[in-house]
């Protein structure tokens, strides 16, 4: 079967929302403790998902935008606390669903171009 760009697109966000609340879910259940332990050379939960979170804010920012976004801006999820750190990204999964709903193939293959352009 073979899908478009725009379609594609959409079910891989589809797909990261999915997965992003399972994992989220699964951390909610965590103690502060369990979410905040590092073993050495190795991040916390929590810091795992706010760098998880990043590079979504990044590619929405691009795919949105000609910019990217201020690098203090995506820093500053390292240090937020867990419940914060989930409500960042349920807004990331709304803007992410918002441009998946107005998602056209233009739009797509724009996006395409971009990253082939890049070596992505």
């Amino acid at each position: 079967m073979t899908v478009d760009n725009a379609t594609q697109l959409r079910m891989l966000l589809e797909y990261n929302a999915w997965a992003d609340r399972r994992v989220l879910g699964t951390a909610a259940a965590m103690s502060a403790e369990q979410l905040e332990r590092a073993a050495e050379g190795v991040r916390s939960i929590r810091q795992m998902l706010a760098h998880a979170l990043g590079p979504q804010i990044w590619w929405h920012t691009r795919w949105t935008t000609d910019s990217f976004p201020k690098e203090e801006a995506v820093a500053a999820l390292d240090q937020m606390p867990f419940a914060e750190l989930r409500a960042a990204y349920d807004a990331s999964h709304a803007a992410l669903d918002a441009f998946g709903a107005r998602l056209d193939a233009a739009e797509a293959d724009r996006a395409e171009a971009w990253w082939k352009g890049r070596g992505v």
